[in-house]
């Protein structure tokens, strides 16, 4: 017997055997460290793409909301506190417009500047203040539309924003500029209606159970 036919013998009867323990041992570790790598590696992207993905564009946003609230709240909080200590002469002020009837111009023009002066408030410290985003937002409308009657019908008056008004002439008055502040306002509010998560909110230590849903951040 030739050598080659010995060794055909010897390795015809391991043809249908599985291989070595250690080769299965290396067949069977293989597969779940390569699969560990690969879930560890897609696990990395994903969690860069979500921190720099999402989260970050909904900090830039609350960010923003922040900004606005303080704006927009500085602006009725002043507003509304500079027409107090001269509650008659913002009487003066509403009559002026000549839109309301005679005896409601005292109550609205008693109640409007505390009105504004607490959604000024609510807005600087950040409680409820998607509401008051959305109150804002219905008054400056209320002020475009007062502004806009006058104009069309030639009545010259100061609007009386920040106290003062009353009758002025014809070429002191500011209405197109008056209607841009407040539109610029105006789309500031709704960002806060819409976007009122915002870091340093008041709302989320004294109310944390209130969600703002159906708004990101």
């Amino acid at each position: 017997m030739t050598c080659c036919e010995l060794t055909l013998r010897c390795w015809r009867p391991l043809a249908g055997r599985p291989i070595s323990p250690l080769g299965a041992i290396i067949t069977t570790h293989a597969s779940p460290s390569t699969g560990g790598k690969t879930a560890r590696a897609k696990g990395t992207k994903n969690g860069t793409a979500n921190k720099s993905g999402a989260p970050l564009r909904e900090r830039i946003f609350g960010w923003v909301t922040l900004a606005f609230r303080i704006w927009v709240g500085a602006v009725f909080l002043w507003a509304g506190a500079v027409k107090i200590p001269a509650l008659e002469e913002f009487v003066i002020s509403v009559r002026a417009y000549q839109i309301l009837p005679l005896e409601l111009t005292r109550p609205v023009a008693y109640v409007l500047p505390f009105v504004e002066v607490a959604i000024g408030l609510m807005l600087i410290v950040g409680i409820f203040h998607r509401l008051a985003g959305a109150t804002t937002a219905f008054l400056l409308v209320v002020f475009m539309v007062a502004i806009i009657s006058v104009w069309v019908r030639g009545i010259a008056v100061d609007c009386g924003c920040f106290g003062g008004g009353g009758e002025v002439a014809q070429e002191e008055t500011e209405y197109g500029m008056k209607i841009v502040e407040n539109t610029i306002w105006f789309l500031a509010s709704m960002w806060v209606v819409f976007k009122p998560k915002s870091p340093l909110s008041l709302q989320d230590k004294v109310f944390p159970e209130i969600e703002l849903e159906g708004a990101d951040r």
